[in-house]
């Protein structure tokens, strides 16, 4: 494993933002020229989606600047760089990372694990498996905790790993019928007809009584269902929360409308109550009037259904 810190806090992010701006106003000798953006703000939203890594920053920054070129930066700006990057031929960090998890099953496991939130695992450079994700800069120490090393790369392992899937489930979902006569995404009814593709599914099969199954390609299944509908217009990345109750937030983007969508196992009422505040902060922070939960439930006596209560509209399933 690493010893040093080579990544980028967002404050340095800052700076290199600021020397950049400097720069392209002295090649163009014009400030109207430079690009314009909210310096501290784009700072932070790189260092979200990069944790600081050092080419994922540069890279990103590129992209936007030579190949979007927006008036005025943006966090939709950097989520299409993140798109355009993750599409990439030949591009050998990626290449290398999509290598290794194909290489090693037990390593593919072990991070689908941890990009899915499906297992908490505490961290030990003792662990080969955690020793090599560590040592090839798949993973990091989160407070004890194994944490994904950055954003980009669980997009990438959840690009992967759904497109193996689409080989060997259907998955008959057309982005029409889930856009709103403006061209906005109708997130409700999305939800419904997912809750409803599962209940079709899975409801009497012994698939869901596997703890596996709910807590990892339950999970898996919803963002196949998501890809054919965001395709070429929206976005969507995932916030793993590493806690008892084994939350996965997903944060979509699609036409510059944002919604926050909350994955979690029923754990009984206290946490759910727990929950219901976590996500409405969230919300508060995200800057988002309405939210939305899957919860997905063991009990033999469930209920699918969907209700919209308080801001907030679940699928539970």
């Amino acid at each position: 494993s690493y010893d040093v810190d080579m990544t980028f806090k967002a404050k340095q992010i800052e700076t290199m933002l600021v020397d950049y701006v400097s720069a392209t106003q002295r090649s163009d000798n014009k400030s109207d020229s430079s690009p314009k953006m909210d310096i501290a703000y784009i700072a932070e939203k790189l260092y979200y989606h990069t944790s600081g890594y050092p080419y994922f920053v540069s890279k990103l920054c590129k992209i936007i600047d030579e190949k979007i070129k927006p008036e005025k930066w943006s966090e939709f700006d950097i989520l299409q760089a993140i798109k355009i990057l993750i599409a990439e031929k030949n591009n050998t960090n990626l290449d290398t990372v999509i290598k290794n998890l194909k290489n090693n099953p037990d390593l593919k496991k072990f991070i689908q694990n941890l990009v899915m939130n499906s297992k908490n695992y505490t961290y030990s450079g003792k662990n080969s498996i955690i020793d090599f994700a560590e040592m090839h800069g798949l993973i990091k120490n989160q407070n004890g905790k194994v944490a994904i090393q950055n954003r980009i790369y669980g997009e990438v392992i959840t690009d992967l790993i759904t497109s193996e899937l689409e080989f060997t489930e259907e998955i008959d979902v057309v982005q029409s019928k889930y856009l709103k006569s403006n061209g906005n995404l109708n997130i409700d009814l999305l939800l419904t007809k997912f809750k409803d593709a599962i209940e079709e599914k899975y409801s009497k099969s012994d698939l869901m009584k596997s703890k596996e199954f709910l807590e990892n390609d339950l999970r898996m299944k919803f963002f196949m269902f998501l890809k054919p509908v965001l395709n070429g217009i929206g976005f969507v990345f995932k916030e793993v929360q590493i806690s008892e109750e084994k939350r996965l937030d997903a944060i979509i983007l699609f036409n510059n409308e944002k919604f926050i969508i909350e994955l979690k196992i029923w754990k009984g009422p206290k946490l759910h109550k727990q929950g219901i505040a976590q996500i409405k902060d969230y919300m508060k922070r995200e800057k988002v009037d309405k939210g939305y939960m899957i919860i997905m439930s063991k009990n033999k006596t469930k209920e699918y259904k969907t209700t919209d209560e308080d801001g907030i509209f679940t699928a539970w399933v």
